[in-house]
């Protein structure tokens, strides 16, 4: 399409000039090839109106497209330094070398502006050619931003780089303490730790012997151990970090290196590296630290099991345990609660068949986590210990679980004749119909022991709440009265507003609408959450009102005035329209001036 319109004389110079722009906007579709050509189409006077000539410079400069960059140099005499010098910048952030030469040819290019860019856009991606030429140019200063040169081909691991910038005198790899086999070490880049280890300079203890601890963390096994070559380097720095590391990630290589050292106390801040081995199932490692008589895997209250069991690690707890020093029993048996917490079944029955631990400690600690985490398996192990008591505390096992709405924890708990699920009057019912718990509430309904009527708070709060399902599953029970005190269900249904359990409730024989007073009635006129549920009033009130047994004139006209004062209009439009409303001797400039006029 663009050789057509090159070519062909009925394409006028608008149009070229047009297609030019889109051209060079169009990123991802340019041509610097075709661009360069629709412009030298364009006639001298379009040429005057096209004000894109430094955008299609670098363009074509970025798409490494050297005949186009010299045909613009030459056929326009462009000045290369345009736009402070970027276009020295984006030739060698894009690692074209020709281009680079071509440029810097032209005594206006200055390659050092904006702190020395463009080098150090090549040091960062790596463009051997580029850099080499930038840096034997007389301007560039290889050392701007404090070695960043350094420090960027350190951590991309441009190692061509780094070994010519060594070669400069003005280059310090020391600087910004040392960053460059900081961050070498970081990235694992092994041939430019030894380079810059030999070079001298380089000092890998600084910053508290950061580099070493990089290595560590990242577990790169031959700089650790060519660190450890070097005498600077202390591998015990920041209370023995290093061994730290490696026990909690696992580097086996790296900790026999490190524990061979004199100058590494694995016991240091309190046998740290021991308890994160212990954590994180290091099987070999832990071992290794509990032969070390440095070592004392009890160290703050046996710690140690006590990670492990939270973390489920079977075999470190098994091989703890085989530790005559280790007391399981110890803070309470501690180390089962930290097991049970996180459900770890298997670490569960590992402890367990240990003597020493008592699966009722803490006023059965564990058999309480176990409901209140919901931990079905768990707890059906524990239940299975004679010691265990799950009706201890006021039977807040069973409280739990139906908070947690652990069904099936709930069922083997009420097999034990020890648990009393009516405890509290009742709390654990209300609590679960509060929640609208279908299933716990279904199964505490089967037992004998609950009663649902207790002050009738599972039916008020399912009413008050909203909850049609729980109060269709109360409704079902026999001992159920939906008509028990004075009709307090429908009035708080029609107080909140929940008009599908006042259409439920109406449906129920038992239900007297209009007693006490039509409270139900007045209840819904005032509309106390009206701006929520503004429909639903509505609807009450003329589900109400198509009940002959309710008086809407009650009260001198209770409800209209109320549901005036609630500016609840079209609940008095349905109310003034009924025909036991007497407004004869009703004080009618209360109502809007609409009802008035009709």
């Amino acid at each position: 399409m663009f050789d057509k319109i090159i070519g062909s004389k009925c394409i006028s110079m608008d149009t070229r000039l047009q297609v030019l722009s889109t051209c060079i906007n169009h990123k991802l579709k340019f041509n610097p090839i075709i661009a360069v050509k629709l412009l030298h189409s364009l006639s001298q006077d379009f040429l005057a109106k096209f004000n894109k000539m430094s955008e299609l410079f670098l363009r074509c400069i970025e798409f490494s497209c050297i005949e186009s960059v010299k045909f613009l140099l030459v056929k326009y005499d462009l000045d290369p330094s345009m736009v402070y010098n970027h276009p020295i910048k984006c030739a060698s952030n894009y690692a074209n070398v020709e281009i680079v030469k071509l440029l810097l040819d032209d005594p206006r290019v200055d390659p050092s502006v904006d702190s020395n860019y463009a080098i150090r856009a090549a040091c960062q991606k790596g463009n051997f050619k580029v850099f080499k030429v930038l840096l034997d140019h007389p301007n560039v200063d290889p050392t701007s931003n404090n070695n960043y040169c350094m420090f960027s081909a350190a951590i991309g691991g441009h190692l061509e780089i780094v070994k010519l910038l060594l070669q400069d005198v003005r280059v310090n790899p020391q600087a910004n303490r040392n960053i460059a086999i900081r961050v070498a070490c970081q990235n694992g880049n092994l041939d430019i730790v030894r380079v810059l280890l030999l070079d001298g300079r380089s000092d890998p203890s600084d910053s508290d012997n950061a580099a070493i601890r990089y290595a560590c963390i990242k577990g790169f096994t031959d700089i650790v151990q060519l660190l450890l070559m070097d005498p600077r380097v202390d591998p015990s720095v920041d209370f023995n970090t290093c061994l730290s590391f490696v026990a909690e990630y696992g580097y086996l290589e790296i900790f026999n290196m490190l524990i061979r050292d004199s100058r590494v106390d694995p016991s240091d801040c309190n046998n740290k590296a021991l308890i994160l081995a212990a954590q994180s199932g290091n099987i070999e490692i832990l071992n290794m630290l509990l032969n070390d008589s440095r070592c004392d895997p009890s160290a703050n209250k046996n710690e140690a099991l006590r990670k492990a069991a939270s973390n489920g690690k079977d075999g470190a707890i098994r091989l703890l345990l085989n530790d005559k020093r280790v007391d399981p029993s110890d803070n309470n048996s501690a180390c089962l609660k930290s097991a049970v917490k996180y459900g770890h079944y298997s670490s569960v029955s590992i402890l367990l068949q240990d003597g020493r631990v008592d699966p009722a400690a803490s006023q059965n600690d564990a058999i309480k986590l176990a409901c209140n985490f919901g931990h079905y398996q768990v707890a059906k192990l524990l239940l299975a210990c004679q010691t265990v008591d799950p009706s201890f505390g006021g039977n807040i096992c069973v409280y739990a679980t139906c908070i947690q709405g652990s069904a099936d924890i709930l069922k083997l708990l009420l097999q034990d004749n020890r648990v009393d699920p009516s405890t509290g009057n009742n709390r654990c019912f209300i609590d679960a119909a509060n929640r609208g718990n279908l299933e716990i509430v279904r199964i505490l309904m089967q037992d004998e022991r609950v009663d649902p009527c207790q002050d009738n708070l599972a039916l008020f709060n399912s009413c008050k709440g909203g909850n049609i399902i729980i109060l269709n599953e109360l409704l079902q029970d026999i001992r159920i009265d939906p008509s028990v005190e004075n009709n307090q269900a429908l009035q708080l249904a029609c107080k909140y507003g929940h008009y599908p359990i006042v259409s439920r409730l109406l449906l129920d024989p038992r239900v007297e609408p209009a007693i006490p007073n039509n409270q139900a009635l007045i209840y819904a006129c005032e509309c106390e959450s009206y701006l929520k549920f503004s429909d639903n009033y509505i609807r009450i009130v003329a589900l109400l009102l198509q009940d002959e047994r309710v008086n809407p004139s009650e009260g001198e006209n209770r409800a209209l005035q109320v549901a005036i004062h609630a500016n609840a209009h079209e609940i008095v439009q349905l109310l003034v329209s009924h025909p036991k409303i007497n407004l004869n001797n009703f004080d009618l400039t209360l109502l809007p001036a609409d009802f008035i006029e009709t």
